[in-house]
């Protein structure tokens, strides 16, 4: 049996997991609903569409390198996730407020 104290630091780090999983969904429907309404006026920019397909592969590498960088210093899988994750939600989230930010200014 585990201490308490173990228990739930391992609970702690589920949590922030499903968290950041959770601000991922929508920060990623945020930025997928701005695009959409975009192609479909025809307003969509070439730059942006360039964007929205190159983005993708550099962050999940980049969340790929963290996820292995946290997986060789400990072996907690949920700090390892957490890791990976982050360079997704910081794409999606910085994405959202610009997309946002733009439509809110017309």
């Amino acid at each position: 049996m585990w201490p308490m104290t173990q228990a739930f630091a391992a609970a702690r780090g589920w949590q922030e997991l499903s968290l950041a999983c959770a601000r991922l969904s929508w920060s990623s429907a945020q930025v997928i609903q701005a695009r959409s309404a975009a192609i479909a006026a025809g307003t969509l920019a070439p730059a942006e569409a360039m964007r929205m397909v190159w983005e993708k592969p550099a962050a999940f590498a980049l969340g790929m390198e963290k996820a292995m960088v946290a997986v060789s210093r400990s072996p907690d899988m949920a700090a390892a996730a957490l890791a990976g994750i982050g360079p997704l939600n910081i794409k999606a989230s910085a994405n959202a407020r610009r997309l946002t930010r733009r439509r809110k200014a017309r």
